[in-house]
């Protein structure tokens, strides 16, 4: 917008404004109220900086405008990390996720769905059977959304995380007799916070959150998620 006034501050209506553009093209520039002007300027192909020119009457003024690439509505991020149930399971993890901007690209909420892979073991001693290895393997596919907050620290983004889903767990149990390995169904849901940082063209990604996985294993009960921490790389498109 512009302010066109006389030499004691009052509005000036009904002036015909010329405008010119170094960069993008003007569209048009009507009178909002009186005295102000509004100018709409259509950006170019590619993002830059560039000044719009103002004449009315003998006076003349130019300010600069920058034109900025819009955020991207898709985005696939990927990473890895650690998990550990605070029991005796600790598994490495790792995960691919896309998102998808519900509303525009500047809007807080996203869509998303996180393909995941994680692998770990404990050992079990007992009296009866002595000392034998747990290994668990898991895939996950999870299905939720995002809600994103500005950062109070300059230069962060956090978002709050809850998703839902399922996939499979090989368990294998390793003793003195032999092995024994199973599968069987899992499913689970996991909340996180997520840290982003602008890197690049995309932004690193910090992840702390907390995953409960249940399945039907006749080997193994209880929770095979746990608390989570990883760090990965966001690339929007």
């Amino acid at each position: 917008e512009a302010r066109v006034t006389d030499r004691w501050g009052n509005p000036v209506s009904g002036v015909k404004l010329a405008t010119s553009a170094s960069a993008g093209t003007i569209v048009s520039a009507t009178e909002a109220s009186a005295g102000v002007y509004r100018i709409v300027v259509r950006a170019p192909a590619q993002p830059g900086s560039g000044s719009i020119g103002l004449v009315a009457g003998v006076a003349r003024d130019e300010t600069s405008i920058a034109f900025v690439r819009p955020p991207p509505k898709w985005a696939v991020a990927a990473g890895a990390g650690g998990t550990h149930n605070l029991g005796g399971l600790g598994t490495a993890v790792g995960w691919l996720e896309g998102r998808r901007a519900i509303g525009s690209g500047e809007g807080p909420w996203a869509a998303l769905i996180r393909a995941s892979g994680s692998q770990g073991g404990f050992t079990v001693n007992t009296p009866a059977a002595g000392a034998y290895d747990i290994s668990v393997r898991q895939a996950l596919v999870l299905g939720g959304v995002r809600w994103r907050v500005t950062a109070p620290f300059s230069g962060w983004s956090v978002a709050a995380v809850l998703a839902a889903g399922g996939g499979t767990v090989e368990v294998s149990e390793k003793n003195a007799a032999g092995t024994v390995v199973e599968s069987a169904p899992a499913f689970g849901g996991r909340a996180a916070l997520s840290a982003e940082r602008m890197m690049g063209r995309g932004a690193i990604v910090v992840e702390a959150g907390y995953s409960h996985v249940t399945t039907d294993s006749a080997v193994i009960v209880g929770n095979l998620g746990g608390a989570e921490l990883t760090v990965g790389y966001r690339h929007g498109f």
